[in-house]
């Protein structure tokens, strides 16, 4: 059984992160996003999660 959510809880500092469907230009794809603002995208759900997560990782270690 899986578990998805839309919003991922992060420790203070990181933002919120979180991830929309869009679609461009009649495809379907996925938004990752900081406090709303969009920075990565992907094909799939979890593709746009995991860019997602290591934008904020690296963004935490700098």
């Amino acid at each position: 059984m899986r578990h998805r959510t839309d919003i991922i809880m992060t420790p203070i500092g990181w933002g919120r992160l979180s991830v929309r469907r869009e679609i461009i230009d009649g495809k379907l794809s996925f938004q990752g996003c900081v406090d709303g603002r969009a920075c990565v995208s992907a094909l799939t759900f979890e593709a746009a999660a995991q860019a997602l997560l290591r934008r904020a990782l690296h963004k935490v270690r700098l």
